[in-house]
């Protein structure tokens, strides 16, 4: 339950700024065809303060390129695009792979639990039984896969098949 109301709150996050475009900003865009310029600065005015109203109630959410990119980052794992009721216009171009580093491996089952140094937590699927370091430090690179499967490497050992555990 935690897993999927995290997921739906970063959908909403990730989707925050293409709203913002279509409402808040529109009044501002707007606001360039009024050619008298008393009322063009008139108009200005009134559409920041709209806009800087929404944003103080959460209503409308600025993000950097950056910030961005590490929510993605953040959220790899997770189909977000599921729960994301808005278009695919204007959404930033979807992570293929992320690199991290291990903060530690254990066994639950015969199968590998993986929690990287970022937090994330990392259940392999398949039956595979490849040797790795288990050193805390050691890279670790996830790829997408097909059908919605993800594939681990450990410092270069052979891949596991996983699937994330936690938001």
């Amino acid at each position: 339950m935690t897993v999927r109301i995290a997921a739906f709150g970063a959908a909403i996050f990730l989707a925050a700024p293409a709203v913002a475009q279509d409402g808040a900003t529109a009044d501002l865009v707007r606001c360039r065809a009024t050619t008298d310029d008393a009322a063009r600065l008139a108009c200005y005015d009134a559409a920041v303060t709209a806009f800087e109203a929404a944003r103080a109630q959460g209503e409308v959410v600025v993000l950097s390129r950056s910030e961005v990119a590490e929510t993605q980052r953040r959220s790899f794992g997770f189909d977000l695009n599921v729960l994301n009721p808005f278009d695919s216009e204007g959404r930033p171009e979807e992570l293929q792979s992320v690199d991290g580093t291990l903060a530690r491996a254990r066994q639950s089952g015969g199968k590998w639990i993986v929690t990287l140094q970022d937090g994330t937590t990392w259940r392999q699927l398949d039956n595979a039984s490849p040797y790795f370091r288990t050193a805390a430090g050691t890279p670790v690179h996830i790829r997408r896969a097909s059908l919605g499967s993800y594939m681990m490497t450990i410092g270069g050992a052979a891949p596991l098949r996983v699937r994330r555990e936690n938001p």
